[in-house]
């Protein structure tokens, strides 16, 4: 029995073989393999028998039935061999053996699993009627057991090495071609051991980097941070559906829902990592929930505003009737700041109304660039009253399809706040240009930017950095831009803030 079997049942089929080429020394056995969780055996085969019907196909450990399931269950539970002569009630059908006189004695043997604290197997063979059954014999059978023994845990290593590596590349296959964020995480020093393709394009690196990348040296940044992840982690086993702000080492921000388990590899706790991007989800989220405010807001303006506006009319009329009364003249101050601000709040009902979503809207084919050209002097003047710079820079740009009125409230908006983010010396650049199938505006300022708490809030109605605003400025300039069905971008940093929005071209 010197040639390794790589199964455990090849295993036993070749002791099996051993046992039928040497009758002579044992006539016929049975060999039951016991199962992992040591609760019952199964017949791997048998040698010498002619009828292995003989023998039950399988023997209940807890509940044995039948005396040669009841024997081999004893010497299981009690890990001792034992001889057995009552053959008749043992088997069925006696086997013959290699003699004319069969065996008249059988022995039931335990055969250990080496290097654990269990039983692999139980062999139950023939004692030799030509023998005589002394230590030589006994040390023989134990022996024989001992070659067995170490066969089947060589067989059982072996299939067990080969179902590990098995599951390690269905795991690899699975874990690197997921599109499911995947990584495992050393849990004590926060060193990567393993990032699958997709996180790796989310966090800016390449495979070849990985050996040296720690999540304390990878430049994420998250939000909640990443030790106070690692604790969560190190106190339950598990943690679902976890959302995580994380902005990577190229400060490219994304939203992910993070789910991950302990695991121990090689026996060292890790963290098995699984991240979905909710980034592209929640910003739909935010746009739905922002339109759903301008939708609100609109139909509130459609519904109230008119009504508003009758009443102030009438209090601003009788206001410019008294202001002329030389009986009021001391009052004429007080009146003057009374209709500037009744003027004001039919401002802001006129913005209001601006963000209706079912206002008539007439739209025609139109130059952007001249359009802004026809404005421009208006905004220069305004500048140069502030000490501040414009500088267009305007190319010819096919036509887009636009209301020219809403365009040119848009622009007001959008380059008014550019000068009222600027001290005096700012420069303020405007730009047309066309890109791919669009036409693109840009308004560009040096003022101190925008906060990233407050750039998620853009076009909220109502929210104003201002003290004197209303909030209603760029919610206007959002609506007018969602009627027209154009894209709008916003980058912002400490050294200003650019407006895009990108027109579509007129359909020929």
């Amino acid at each position: 029995m010197n040639q390794e079997s790589k199964t455990v049942q090849a295993a036993a089929a070749q002791v099996l073989q051993v046992i039928t080429e040497n009758p002579l020394d044992i006539p016929f056995a049975a060999l039951y393999l016991v199962n992992d969780t040591s609760t019952s055996m199964g017949l791997a085969g048998t040698a010498g028998f002619s009828n292995p019907a003989s023998c039950p196909a399988a023997i209940n450990l807890l509940s044995p039935e039948g005396s040669l399931a009841i024997l081999a269950a004893s010497v299981f539970h009690t890990e001792e061999a034992k001889v057995a002569a009552n053959m008749e009630e043992l088997f069925t059908t006696i086997p013959p053996g290699p003699w004319q006189q069969p065996p008249a004695a059988c022995i039931v043997l335990p055969i250990r699993h080496q290097g654990r604290n269990r039983l692999s197997a139980i062999l139950i063979a023939g004692i030799s009627s030509r023998r005589i059954y002394d230590e030589n014999y006994r040390s023989f059978f134990e022996l024989f057991c001992a070659h067995t023994s170490t066969l089947l845990t060589t067989a059982r290593v072996y299939e067990k090495e080969h179902q590990c590596a098995e599951s390690e590349q269905k795991f690899a296959k699975v874990f690197h071609s997921n599109l499911c964020m995947m990584a495992i995480i050393n849990l004590k020093t926060g060193s990567f051991i393993d990032i699958n393709n997709r996180f790796l394009t989310i966090l800016g690196f390449s495979r070849e980097q990985l050996p040296h990348l720690t999540v304390g040296n990878s430049g994420i940044v998250t939000s909640p941070p990443v030790a106070r992840l690692l604790i969560a982690f190190a106190n339950s086993d598990m943690l679902t559906n976890c959302e995580v702000e994380l902005r990577n080492a190229a400060n490219q921000n994304y939203t992910l829902s993070l789910s991950g388990s302990l695991i121990t590899l090689n026996k060292t706790k890790c963290i098995l990592l699984m991240a979905l991007d909710m980034t592209e989800k929640k910003m739909y989220l935010d746009e739905i929930t922002k339109l759903d405010r301008l939708n609100m807001v609109g139909k509130m303006a459609a519904g109230i505003s008119h009504e508003i506006r009758n009443p102030l009319t009438t209090v601003k009329g009788y206001l410019q009737h008294l202001i002329r009364k030389p009986l009021l003249a001391p009052y004429n101050e007080q009146f003057s700041l009374m209709i500037s601000e009744l003027d004001r709040a039919s401002g802001i009902i006129t913005e209001f109304l601006s963000l209706a979503k079912n206002r008539f809207v007439q739209q025609e084919s139109c130059s952007l660039s001249e359009l802004v050209t026809e404005l421009l002097p208006l905004i220069e003047a305004t500048a140069m009253l502030e000490s501040k710079v414009v500088f267009p820079s305007l190319q010819s740009t096919a036509a887009i399809f636009a209301d020219p009125k809403e365009i040119r409230q848009l622009f007001l908006n959008i380059a008014k706040n550019g000068l009222e983010a600027m001290e005096p010396g700012g420069i303020l650049t405007i730009k047309t240009y066309q890109e791919n199938d669009c036409v693109v505006l840009a308004i560009a300022d040096n003022g101190c930017g925008i906060s990233e708490e407050m750039l998620i809030k853009l076009g909220t109605p109502f929210m104003t950095t201002k003290s004197s605003g209303t909030g209603l400025g760029l919610p206007i300039c959002y609506s007018i831009a969602d009627r027209h069905k154009a894209k709008i971008r916003v980058m912002s940093d400490a050294s200003g803030t650019e407006f895009q929005f990108h027109f579509m071209l007129q359909n020929e």
